[in-house]
């Protein structure tokens, strides 16, 4: 009521934004990403050595 939109229109314009936003999404793959650098992380904290976790990083930054 307090911006004079209905239910609907909420509705209508909840769906194109998220529409849009998963256009986004597969133009840049900011998820898949997000989660091969999650994932290089979780190996250079299971790192025995300081040159491998160099290493990781070094795979890090290649994503980027």
């Amino acid at each position: 009521q307090e911006y004079d939109i209905s239910r609907q229109g909420v509705h209508d314009l909840v769906r194109r934004v998220e529409g849009i936003l998963e256009e986004y999404e597969k133009k840049l793959q900011l998820v898949e990403k997000f989660q091969e650098v999650k994932q290089k992380v979780k190996e250079i904290e299971d790192c025995r050595s300081l040159q491998e976790a160099k290493q990781a990083a070094e795979n890090i930054l290649e994503l980027l």
